[in-house]
């Protein structure tokens, strides 16, 4: 975090001064799809920098998905043959990320208009926690390879397309958005891995600079 954090504020210290035209703060928010674990999804919220040079954007972003319950249910088992062979336990798995990402914007359509459309291109670090429970008979019964809390931290890469518009108080956007999962490795063999979030965001882009 510290390195990306360290990039970000060199970039924009080398890049030519008379090129930056004007600077926006963008609050965001949105819908996340995890197309990894399919019934997994998120509402998620971000607060981003854009520094404008023409019809290029260099972008810092921090993001934050809110966790959602999603339930499922497994089978516990017993050697008591007093009781079922088996019984339901019910699970519930948490999921939420962290990231923060340097990207980039390119204006690819509208240069001349008020309506404008980019490609945009993120690199970044993301950290997710799955927490893991279960509810169930644990006095009598047992589970056979459990789930367990997870923790995921690592590089990760998002792209997307993005529509803005522009009016007199500043800029409403809204963006459709795919990211990779962080790049790191199981701790544990589970029946989840790491999100993969598609994300449909909408914004408003906030003029600061004097120019």
């Amino acid at each position: 975090m510290k390195i990306a954090l360290f990039l970000a504020i060199a970039c924009i210290v080398l890049l030519p001064k008379h090129a930056l035209s004007q600077i926006y703060v963008e609050p965001l928010a949105g819908y996340q799809k995890d197309l990894n674990n399919k019934r997994t999804y998120f509402f998620n919220t971000g607060l981003r920098a854009a520094f404008r040079f023409k019809n290029y954007e260099l972008l810092v972003q921090a993001q934050k998905s809110w966790p959602q319950s999603v339930n499922y249910s497994d089978s516990s088992y017993t050697a008591n043959t007093a009781l079922p062979l088996y019984s339901p336990a019910e699970k519930q798995l948490r999921t939420s990320s962290y990231s923060f990402a340097i990207g980039n914007r390119f204006k690819v359509a509208g240069r001349k208009t008020k309506n404008s459309f980019f490609i945009s291109m993120y690199t970044g670090l993301m950290i997710q926690k799955t927490t893991v429970n279960y509810s169930y008979d644990k006095t009598n019964y047992i589970l056979l390879n459990p789930d367990q809390t997870q923790r995921f931290t690592g590089p990760f890469f998002s792209a997307g397309l993005e529509y803005m518009r522009e009016i007199k108080s500043g800029r409403l956007f809204a963006e459709l958005n795919f990211s990779t999962p962080p790049l790191a490795k199981s701790s544990y063999p589970s029946s989840f891995g790491p999100a993969a979030p598609a994300s449909l965001n909408i914004g408003y882009s906030i003029n600061i600079s004097k120019r």
